[in-house]
């Protein structure tokens, strides 16, 4: 993954774009885009000053791994556990 250093709070912080979380998932951005609004994954907490969506590497990698381990196909059904699941990892990468 290449990230791009951003002024966050204050800080220096490495991010990546939605394009990045999606590369990493093998979906598109708007599929993504699509989970974030029906409640499937949080919602991005960090904008750019031109609004995209900003991760840290962390919550990638939370998000990634939970799609793995509940084995989501596109087309399927998502469980309300991987829902459950995937904010409580994400609030962890976020701390």
């Amino acid at each position: 993954m290449n990230g791009k250093v951003y002024i966050i709070e204050g800080r220096e912080l490495e991010m990546f774009t939605i394009g990045e979380l999606a590369q990493q998932l093998d979906r598109q951005r708007q599929t993504l885009r699509k989970w974030e609004n029906n409640g499937i994954i949080p919602q991005a907490i960090y904008r750019s000053g031109a609004n995209r969506r900003l991760y840290t590497r962390n919550q990638i990698m939370a998000i990634v791994d939970c799609v793995k381990k509940y084995e989501i196909k596109q087309g399927q059904p998502i469980p309300n556990e991987f829902k459950e699941e995937v904010r409580e990892v994400f609030d962890l990468a976020t701390k």
